[in-house]
């Protein structure tokens, strides 16, 4: 086993258990990718997607986007099959896997990851524990998914055979260009080949050069292409298993080799993160000198620790500027995940709202029936999305059960800084908690409790269909053709068609909307 160790910010290194392939924690099935894709069943109109960028956020939106029906192509610069020199470890929290879960990969996340079941707190100085904290079950199945510790690399891999299966083509090139055309979009590749589809998604984030989309955005919009400095570096280290057990301390050992906790230590502008992973093969690349200088102020366990790493990378912490718009003005190019939003490193919610991205992307699109729906839908992802990337970060700061900012950004804030002993003091010390606190019950029900599919879905009820409603009234004006309802056998599915219906014919008294398929014949819409 690895232990994956961020140094900057006030984190975890868990005593974890590993994530078993026969646990279902929402006691549904996970869903396969459909042999007859939801697009098909419900009469989407299939459209060409071009992705910039293969990383978690892509990837993510491939699959969300195909299992609807959309053919999809993504373009990287390198391969998802193979890692590369800044992978490290990585945390999906239960917001990000209740969507993987659904798309039919819990199996898979579960054979190259450590399932957390709580967290661990100590000082960053001095070592001492200052309270545990364990996730009820019933939690955990109300949220619908798991907090899962992982390295980078296999969970990319993950991604990319799942999206590949399910006919998404994956490209590994450098992109030149973005052409956001209103009708159709294009990339321009290195080589000069030209990839045109109707959206251009932009999933190619902030942290490399050659990220065009967001740059096309901000060029667009006349943002400031700048980032401010944290004063802060981001060290992320991988510690095998074999290099742990040459700790000399063996109760710190005895603590991180124990099951279902993630360790965090907390300090003043400074911290550190721990979590155990599956074991991988891991390149090398040290700079133990600057990690050690990093380190002097800390306690001489936590220095222990990190000089049996095998790996390290190091990574500034910067403040980006969000996109004011998500859509390109004029053109169809959305830019989703860090490319919109960009979280600090090291954030644990960084992976949760690119997935949430790609699941609202995702859910939106299943409601595709007319090219001219293309330009609300992509301006509809920011409009759900927007508030809550906001809310995100507004929870959780202080929070220390959401451990999702790195520690130093935490701790240099007066008011987040005392909202995080007050939940450390609510733990009682070295006692492991199950009681619920205010702190807690906020992660659940504003960040963890998150359904990014569930709200497109309102969206859509409330907005999308009052939209159709008003849309296919004019058309059956214009054109003077009839609507026919279609009785037939069914257990009461809500296909597109039946709530277009029942929205544009509600006073229609034959009409039983949940006990009837109904079909619209004729309606002169392609």
């Amino acid at each position: 086993m690895l232990c994956d160790l961020d140094l900057s910010s006030p984190h975890v290194c868990p005593e974890l258990e590993p994530a078993s392939a026969d646990d279902n924690s929402d006691n549904t099935p996970p869903l396969a990718y459909p042999t007859n894709f939801m697009g098909d069943e419900s009469g989407v109109l299939s459209i060409d997607f071009v992705i910039a960028g293969g990383s978690l956020c892509g990837l993510s939106a491939a699959i969300a986007l195909r299992r609807v029906g959309h053919n999809v192509i993504v373009v990287d610069r390198s391969s998802p099959y193979e890692p590369t020199k800044f992978d490290s470890g990585i945390r999906l929290p239960p917001n990000s896997t209740k969507h993987y879960y659904r798309w039919g990969l819990k199996e898979r996340l579960h054979a190259v990851s450590v399932k957390s079941q709580g967290t661990l707190f100590a000082s960053f100085y001095s070592g001492a524990i200052a309270g545990k904290h364990s996730w009820a079950d019933s939690i955990l199945e109300e949220l619908g998914g798991d907090t899962l510790c992982m390295h980078y690399t296999p969970l990319r891999k993950v991604l990319a055979e799942y999206a590949t299966e399910m006919g998404v083509n994956i490209i590994i090139e450098n992109i030149s260009s973005v052409h956001p055309d209103p009708v159709k979009p294009s990339l321009t590749l290195e080589s000069g080949d030209v990839l045109t589809g109707d959206v251009v998604l932009g999933a190619d984030g902030y942290v490399f050069e050659g990220n065009v989309c967001r740059t096309a955005l901000l060029d667009a919009l006349g943002q400031d292409h700048k980032s401010t400095w944290m004063g802060m570096h981001l060290f992320s280290c991988d510690i095998p298993g074999a290099n742990l057990a040459r700790l000399e301390d063996k109760d710190m050992l005895a603590q991180l080799q124990q099951g279902g906790k993630v360790f965090t230590w907390y300090g003043s502008g400074c911290g550190a993160l721990g979590f155990p992973m599956k074991s991988m093969t891991v390149a090398v690349l040290l700079r133990v000198d600057e990690l050690l200088a990093s380190l002097k102020d800390s306690n001489p366990q936590l220095q222990e620790i990190a000089q049996q790493s095998a790996r390290i990378t190091v990574v500034p912490m910067a403040n980006h500027s969000s996109l004011d718009e998500w859509a390109y003005p004029g053109g169809r190019l959305l830019c989703i995940g860090e490319g919109a939003h960009p979280t600090p490193v090291g954030s644990l919610f960084s992976a949760a709202m690119c997935t949430c991205d790609a699941a609202c992307l995702g859910r939106l699109f299943s409601h595709l029936t007319r090219h001219d729906q293309i330009d609300t839908l992509l301006y509809a992802v920011q409009e759900i999305r927007e508030g809550p990337v906001a809310s995100v970060f507004k929870a959780a700061s202080g929070n220390i059960f959401a451990t999702s900012l790195p520690p130093g950004i935490v701790e240099r804030d007066d008011d987040e800084r005392a909202r995080a002993e007050r939940g450390l003091a609510s733990l009682g010390g070295g006692v492991d908690s199950l009681a619920p606190s205010p702190e807690m019950i906020e992660v659940v029900e504003q960040l963890f409790g998150y359904d990014a599919e569930d709200e497109a879905d309102n969206w859509w009820v409330n907005w999308g269909l009052m939209q159709e409603r008003a849309m296919r009234r004019e058309l059956s004006e214009k054109r003077g053709l009839p609507v026919i309802f279609e009785r037939g056998e069914g257990s009461g599915k809500k296909s597109l068609a039946a709530q277009l219906a029942y929205m544009a014919y509600e006073n229609e008294p034959s009409f039983e909307y949940m006990y009837m398929y109904v079909r619209l014949v004729n309606i002169g819409v392609s």
